[in-house]
């Protein structure tokens, strides 16, 4: 098929217990958006099955309109089965299904009731909720190869189908007056990957572990306050770790049943979840049920059971007055560790950092010379990071698994593409003009690349490159790479234009490498070797087009170990493993001479340094790496030629 994909296929096995009838029926008034996929020469909707009934029946073309036959679905949890078909081999399809609720030819992002994806026939569960319009409507079942399929989108391959659905309402019992009401059961049938490791609900918490998919805690009394009261929601995993989807309901009418206006929380997250349950003023006082569920896959119902999860019940006690909140003793700064990388955004006033012992990120202000911000980050060991102009998103690669983590420096939110299950990251680049990122995955003294595209947040292609560090040049489609710590070592040209991996170039560049570089006009190139790159102790400034070309050569010192460009490319900075010769380097980057040296305490041990992105100043970092102490920032601000 000539394509290549990376995901964790977590398969689904649930039984299928629905009660439907699909007939013909006339068609709606609504006029809805088209989608569907331009090819099925690889992959289509075999069927999708509802109860007893399958629809589809093999390839439509791309799109099948199916509206003349009507599902009968009351409100509630349904199971649905989902099958692709496949022309030759498997791939990874991502499905979604859309049902208008409120019947105003629309479908929007809450009335996605499934996303889920495999490679096979996937198992799930959709929930119409009770706030739902009854009468016609239209369900849309979308599946897309490469991303998740959108609402209204023409895609590459692929298909769509959209259907009639008839909602009707099932409503509630009353238990009488007098008796403790019956609620509906609910269940995680498998908690081998994930469970409710634990909440905390303003000063109640229960750490409860795995109960093998259902936990009744209905002994122990949750103290609710109308208004506000904080919410922690703790997950657990087997290995790894996946997007969750959490629901709290709250019986408020004490009726026994959890109605859609009962829902007082919803989100989804890979680790701990904050939130608030927001108790209405005008409701009773008293002891009611409580119901948090946990899923993979898609939003909890609050009745029946689903594949990955797990639920647990508990009885609140509602009152008057707000449950006051305990204060919190303030939790101390992490003391500083391993900065793994540093890379400088488009704000002058920022520079960011990893700290691959505290697994954080770091905003340095460079006008307060102090960390100002610190960011937890979801995997351990974060290695290299990589900023992005276009979206103004820090890219984020760690040691210990095959994630990207994106950080959105506009909105602070968390996102992660996965690029691969058996590789994790070494360095990492970034083409935004191209819409391609580079991971470089640990081989040895070389790498794997992996070429992701930045838009789908698929993986491209994953091949054996030399070199274990990495620079682009967008301009010309090229990317370099060097390796770090052997004798001779290497500089690899490669071209990636049209996501090929075409080796241009390869030379010898002295011995035990360090990270290679480039200036920002894509024309130089720099790779320090504690070694120097030729006799003497230099870094030699390679000419991009013809590594064979050495246009000068800078003199940071003996066993020079870390070079970089300032913003406008006038500036090269240098750093050197000499134990009496701890200064940063200034150079003027056109006639090689020295502008200045600037003291760097334990620069010739474990330093880095970036300039902020108006070359105003450079921040770095250093400790000593005999004594394991002297963790310490350090700014400099260098003179201009």
């Amino acid at each position: 098929m000539g394509r290549y994909s990376c995901s964790i296929v977590k398969a689904t096995f649930l039984v299928v217990s629905i009660l439907t009838t699909i007939m013909v029926n006339q068609a709606l008034g609504q006029t809805y958006c088209t989608s569907g996929g331009s090819s099925t020469s690889y992959e289509w909707i075999e069927s999708t099955l509802i109860g007893t009934t399958l629809t589809g029946f093999g390839s439509q073309g791309g799109y099948a309109d199916f509206t003349n036959q009507t599902v009968y679905l009351e409100t509630g949890a349904h199971d649905v089965t989902l099958t692709p078909g496949f022309n030759s081999g498997s791939y990874n399809e991502h499905w979604k299904i859309w049902l208008d609720l409120n019947q105003d030819g629309t479908f929007q992002d809450t009335e996605m009731l499934y996303s889920g994806s495999s490679s096979g026939t996937l198992n799930g569960q959709i929930l119409v909720p009770e706030s739902a319009l009854e009468g016609d409507t239209r369900m849309r079942i979308s599946m897309k190869y490469g991303s998740q399929p959108s609402t209204c989108e023409s895609f590459t391959w692929g298909e769509v189908e959209d259907y009639t659905v008839h909602i009707q309402a099932v409503a509630g019992t009353d238990p009488g007056p007098g008796k403790e009401p019956e609620y509906c059961g609910s269940n995680g049938s498998n908690t081998y990957y994930e469970w409710v490791q634990g909440v905390a609900v303003g000063s109640f918490s229960h750490d409860s572990g795995n109960n093998e998919g259902y936990g009744d805690f209905s002994d122990q009394i949750v103290p609710l306050g109308q208004g506000a009261n904080a919410l922690t929601l703790i997950p657990g995993f087997g290995s790894g770790s996946f997007n969750e989807y959490w629901r709290v309901w709250v019986d408020l009418d004490q009726d026994g049943v959890f109605a859609d206006d009962e829902i007082l929380f919803s989100g989804s997250s890979q680790g701990t979840l904050d939130g608030e349950i927001v108790v209405p003023p005008d409701i009773p006082e008293g002891n009611t049920r409580m119901r948090i569920s946990m899923r993979w896959g898609g939003q909890p119902p609050a009745c029946g059971s689903f594949s990955y999860g797990e639920v647990e019940d508990y009885t609140v006690r509602i009152t008057l007055a707000p449950v006051p909140e305990p204060v919190p003793e303030p939790e101390p700064a992490p003391e500083l560790g391993e900065i793994s990388d540093m890379v400088a955004g488009s704000d002058p006033e920022f520079v960011y950092a990893v700290d691959r012992d505290n697994q954080v990120l770091y905003f340095i202000s460079t006008s307060a010379q102090q960390i100002v911000e610190t960011v937890s980050l979801p995997d351990a060991e974060p290695a290299a990071m990589a900023y992005s102009d276009a979206d103004n998103d820090l890219y984020i690669v760690s040691a210990s698994s095959g994630q990207i983590t994106v950080f959105d420096l506009d909105t602070s939110q968390i996102s992660q593409i996965g690029f691969s299950i058996t590789k994790t990251g070494r360095d990492i680049a970034i083409a935004p003009s191209l819409h391609r990122i580079f991971v470089l995955s640990p081989n040895g003294y070389n790498s794997y690349l992996t070429i992701v595209d930045m838009d789908t947040g698929s993986a491209i292609r994953q091949d054996p490159v030399g070199g274990s560090s990495i620079a682009v040049d967008e301009g010309k489609q090229m990317i370099f790479t060097g390796n770090s710590g052997i004798s001779p070592s290497t500089i690899n040209k490669y071209y990636v234009g049209d996501d090929s991996l075409e080796l241009v170039q390869s030379i010898k560049s002295g011995g035990n490498g360090r990270r290679i570089g480039i200036s920002p006009d894509g024309l130089h190139v720099v790779y320090p070797c504690g070694g120097g790159n030729g006799p003497g102790y230099t870094i030699y400034d390679y000419d991009s087009s013809d590594l064979n070309m050495v246009l000068g050569e800078w003199d940071v010192g003996t066993y020079p170990k870390i070079a970089a460009f300032s913003p406008d490319g006038t500036v090269l900075y240098g750093t050197n493993g000499d134990p009496y010769d701890n200064y940063l380097y200034v150079m003027d980057a056109a006639t090689y001479q020295q502008i200045a040296k600037i003291d760097f305490p334990n620069g010739d041990d474990y330093a880095l340094f970036v300039p902020n992105s108006d070359g105003s100043m450079v921040v770095g970092f250093s400790y000593d790496t005999y004594y394991d102490e002297d963790y310490a920032l350090y700014f400099f601000t260098p003179p201009l030629n």
